[in-house]
């Protein structure tokens, strides 16, 4: 289920460009495919439902938002700060406005590790969190640190200070939320509802990251093989 229901919203942003952005639990219906015979266990399909709620994406736009994706992926910060820039991202949140689309911490962020003791300390999403820390210059202590060296006092300037980084994060996000064109802000929300069902069924082998991947890539394959038969017809 979560693997089609990746893949299925990938399709919609990538490579159709016509978004369902209501994307809630209550407007995606699971059965059993008939159709499909598997020895192992049945084969999921997936209905959307409610179909009031669309937008479309222009061809330039899903260009710019597969480049974006890629080049964090790729930790290509030039062409992370072109694209998010072309997006409506202010230029000085262009690493943040990418690790909020992706969901996923950039290379130079994953020292930054939440331990444990710190998970309910602020309901930012997790790699938001380790962004903060990492705009902070602020690494936590660890586990053993935080359990049999630091005193009561010393444990509450701790989250003290981690939910003044996390709230200045917070704003920051205000403010690009604020700027960003509507179709944008469908498209978070649509990659938000996705993410949100995925950590509830907690489902550990599967990897969002390479099913997007894998779509975009193939989106700009399709970009390419269009350009080239544009330029032959332009001949």
């Amino acid at each position: 289920i979560d693997r089609k229901l990746i893949r299925l919203f990938a399709e919609q942003i990538f490579r159709t460009g016509f978004v369902h952005a209501d994307p809630h639990a209550g407007n995606v219906h699971v059965r059993i495919n008939q159709k499909i015979k598997s020895k192992n266990f049945p084969e999921a399909q997936i209905i959307l439902l409610d179909h009031g709620l669309y937008d479309s994406l222009l061809s330039e736009e899903r260009k710019i938002f597969c480049d974006l994706w890629m080049a964090t992926i790729n930790n290509d910060h030039i062409q992370m700060k072109q694209s998010a820039t072309a997006l409506g991202a202010p230029d000085k949140y262009y690493e943040l406005f990418c690790t909020l689309v992706t969901m996923k911490p950039l290379p130079d962020t994953e020292e930054y590790i939440i331990p444990l003791y710190a998970n309910d300390w602020d309901p930012l999403p997790r790699e938001l969190q380790m962004y903060a820390l990492k705009s902070g210059k602020f690494l936590m202590p660890t586990e053993d640190e935080y359990n049999n060296e630091l005193t009561d006092e010393q444990r509450q300037e701790l989250q003290k200070h981690f939910r003044k980084l996390m709230d200045k994060k917070r704003i920051a996000l205000f403010r690009i939320l604020k700027q960003m064109p509507k179709t944008m802000f469908l498209l978070l929300r649509n990659l938000n509802a996705v993410r949100h069902t995925l950590k509830i069924h907690n489902v550990p082998d599967v990897d969002r990251t390479r099913i997007v991947t894998e779509v975009c890539q193939q989106a700009l394959k399709e970009f390419q093989t269009k350009k080239k038969e544009n330029i032959i017809l332009l001949q």
